[in-house]
């Protein structure tokens, strides 16, 4: 950290405050670096968030380059998620991203290990948050062909549809031309979902 008043824990502190430096973590150095939590027993995250500061200033300081790593014992690290190109960070911005389902289980540490940032002098990271259920609705305004890849899937049998919706994670981007549009057929059994209406 780059001194007691960026220690680690704030960035789980789920806090935004107006001075981007009260309320962050932030290291010594550009890169690498690396930030953990562990959980009290072991515990599966499905969904981890990034949240960037509350100012304009000093955003090039966000990580850029990253993988999500999980372990038992901080000595065999498994990768479940990995980032490149995360740019173009705007003030407290939260970006979310999604746990593969082959790559979930419990661990009991988890952390995100950073290559590179933006190209500030240091790392920086407003809140770190873990989310172990897929409770968690994604709305985009735009149909943009990576973020259906990121966080859609071509299995209905992937999602709970009687599950209780805790968050809402809003995705607003330019408009933009799709290069191929494909369509999927898929039969519904609405006996098993339960599913009251349906909007195509």
């Amino acid at each position: 950290m780059y001194n007691p008043s960026y220690d680690a824990w704030k960035a789980f502190s789920k806090t935004t405050e107006s001075d981007k430096y009260l309320e962050c973590w932030e290291t010594t150095s550009k890169s690498p670096a690396w930030l953990s939590y562990e959980f009290q027993s072991p515990t599966m995250v499905a969904i981890y968030t990034i949240q960037a500061i509350n100012g304009d200033n000093n955003l090039n300081r966000m990580p850029k380059d990253w993988t999500f790593e999980a372990s038992m014992d901080e000595l065999t690290w498994d990768i479940l998620d990995s980032q490149q190109d995360q740019m173009n960070w705007s003030k407290n911005e939260t970006r979310a991203f999604t746990i593969p389902f082959d790559k979930r289980k419990e661990y009991k540490i988890y952390r995100i290990n950073i290559q590179s940032n933006n190209g500030g002098d240091y790392i920086l990271i407003n809140n770190l948050e873990m989310l172990n259920d897929d409770a968690v609705l994604i709305k985009l305004n735009k149909l943009k062909e990576d973020k259906i890849s990121q966080y859609g899937s071509s299995k209905i049998s992937d999602f709970d549809f009687k599950m209780d919706i805790h968050q809402i994670h809003s995705f607003t981007f330019n408009s933009t031309k799709i290069s191929k549009m494909v369509i999927f057929q898929h039969e519904v059994n609405l006996k098993k979902y339960n599913i009251k209406k349906m909007i195509l």
